[in-house]
């Protein structure tokens, strides 16, 4: 069962859209970097989390994850678009296409391998680069594409929006900082998906280190 749940959730680090209860805290203003709660800490990667709401009754979470790898701003950003080293550091990733790509601007194509009976998962994200104080800014969207049908017997997941930030600290090392939040429904309680979210969170920016580091040795 929990290895079922872990490869439903996208790249493991995707909050999920849910009714307000009352154990869920309620932002009415998502904006700014404010109001994060951090809840774990695994190596160099801390995760946070804030709620807020984006319509009467519907919370949406947001995820933060920070830590610091030993490569140039560039080097990880470079690492978006890799797709050879896509497969080392993405969790349970079936197929990674970089479908459209204009420089600062780009489409890619993602595929999750979820076991049988169910359906894999799917997602087209447009990406767009920005330079902001000498780092780099990346936000990314769920959208369509005319190369990415829909697919019988493939979810295709929507209302994913996100952002990775590379702001380089000196040495050859980069502080990055990756948000993300769904619109998408849970299908499962937070006390069962919550730990998996977390932990295949954990799992992918610790790999990401890892890759960042070795395309910049290369480089």
């Amino acid at each position: 069962m929990k290895s079922l749940v872990l490869k439903m959730l996208l790249i493991g680090a995707v909050g999920f859209a849910g009714p307000a209860d009352a154990t869920t805290p309620k932002l009415k203003d998502p904006a700014g970097d404010g109001d994060f709660k951090l809840v774990k800490v695994r190596g160099s990667v801390s995760l946070y989390e804030r709620w807020f709401e984006v319509e009467p009754g519907l919370n949406v979470r947001e995820l933060k994850a920070e830590f610091t790898v030993d490569a140039s701003s560039m080097s990880a950003f470079n690492l978006l678009k890799d797709e050879s080293r896509a497969p080392k550091w993405m969790q349970s990733l079936d197929v990674f296409d970089v479908v459209e790509n204009q420089g600062s601007n780009w489409v890619s194509y993602v595929r999750y391998n979820i076991p049988w009976p169910l359906d894999d998962q799917d997602v087209v994200l447009r990406y767009r680069q920005s330079n902001v104080d000498g780092a780099i800014l990346v936000s990314f969207n769920s959208d369509a594409h005319a190369s990415c049908p829909v697919k019988d017997g493939v979810s295709r997941m929507k209302g994913v929006s996100g952002s990775w930030l590379f702001q380089p600290t000196g040495n050859n090392q980069t502080k990055v900082t990756y948000k993300i939040t769904t619109r998408n429904k849970s299908h499962f309680p937070r006390w069962v998906t919550d730990p998996l979210v977390q932990d295949n969170l954990m799992d992918t920016m610790n790999a990401f280190c890892v890759q960042a580091k070795e395309l910049h040795v290369q480089r």
